[in-house]
């Protein structure tokens, strides 16, 4: 759990911000992804973003926001997030199953996190209040909110409501988005979340990891998924994952306890960058596991060292 992030006048008529997701960046040159194509696409959408005609009061970035979760990724990613905050807007982060948590809070917090610490906060922008949950689940490519944060959550929003409401941001979609690949993979715990939110005054759910724009329902509010800014999924495939050139974000709008969801994406061809059976998939996801349960192997030990 981290300090409140607080800047909250009164309410005006709406409230406009940006919801984007996916970013994967890498530290350049290397990656899956060619030269620094991440950070390229990282600075259209902000230059996208900021180019509309309302003004954003702040970026929300759900997960995923490296690749293989290397401490320079996040460096990089720093870099690319002060140039937003330089420019007056407020930036909040969460993790997703791509990330290292241990990596994210040495650059971001500077210092190690706790062996059972969840990134979790609440912030308050614009008269609404944003609840930041961390589903990430190390070595796993599925997301787990866990007991000891919905706990956090419960009492979070006993808290008073904001002017605007309050949404809900996380990365793993707790509801069906219409995609097989993506649900194996999405919240397992999205049935405690749902007991969590009877009742609460929540209107809606910002989430990532599909890498395409969706917009269903869950817990009686809306749950929306942002284009990924890395590239796009095609929601259609089927006995696999098509992956295809392209970038986006959403600009949601919020007003009187009520939100939209408007997905805009960047123009440019769409060609397949890549197919993968759901074979391959599994393949993929079963790589990224081991290379994170040996970061977190090679963290653990160098955080013992550092304690002897």
């Amino acid at each position: 759990m981290e300090p409140t992030h607080s800047t909250n006048p009164p309410a005006p008529d709406n409230l406009y911000f940006i919801h984007l997701s996916d970013t994967h960046v890498i530290p350049p040159p290397r990656g899956l992804y060619e030269g620094d194509g991440p950070a390229n696409n990282f600075r259209r959408v902000i230059a996208a973003a900021r180019a509309l005609d309302v003004d954003p009061a702040f970026f929300l970035v759900t997960g995923d926001l490296s690749e293989r979760g290397e401490f320079e990724s996040y460096a990089r990613l720093m870099d690319l997030v002060a140039e937003v905050e330089d420019q007056g807007y407020p930036v909040l982060l969460t993790l997703g199953n791509h990330d290292n948590r241990d990596n994210f809070y040495r650059v971001f917090m500077g210092r190690h996190c706790d062996e059972e610490e969840r990134y979790c906060y609440t912030a308050l922008l614009g008269g609404l209040r944003v609840v930041v949950l961390d589903s990430l689940v190390s070595g796993r490519g599925h997301g787990e909110l866990g007991r000891e944060q919905l706990e956090w959550l419960d009492k979070a929003l006993g808290e008073p409501d904001a002017p605007h409401g309050t949404v809900l941001a996380f990365h793993h979609p707790p509801n069906h988005t219409g995609a097989t690949w993506v649900d194996h993979y999405k919240l397992d715990d999205s049935e405690a979340l749902r007991e969590v939110i009877a009742g609460r005054a929540v209107q809606g759910f910002l989430t990532g990891h599909t890498h395409y724009p969706s917009v269903g329902a869950f817990g009686g509010a809306i749950a929306a998924t942002a284009p990924g800014v890395v590239d796009f999924c095609d929601p259609s495939s089927q006995n696999g994952l098509r992956t295809l050139a392209g970038s986006g974000f959403n600009l949601v709008s919020v007003r009187g306890g009520e939100m939209a969801v408007h997905p805009v994406m960047l123009p440019g061809p769409r060609h397949v960058l890549r197919y993968e059976n759901d074979a391959a998939v599994a393949h993929k996801v079963a790589g990224l596991e081991a290379l994170q349960a040996s970061a977190g192997s090679h963290n653990h030990h160098t955080k013992e060292a550092a304690l002897a």
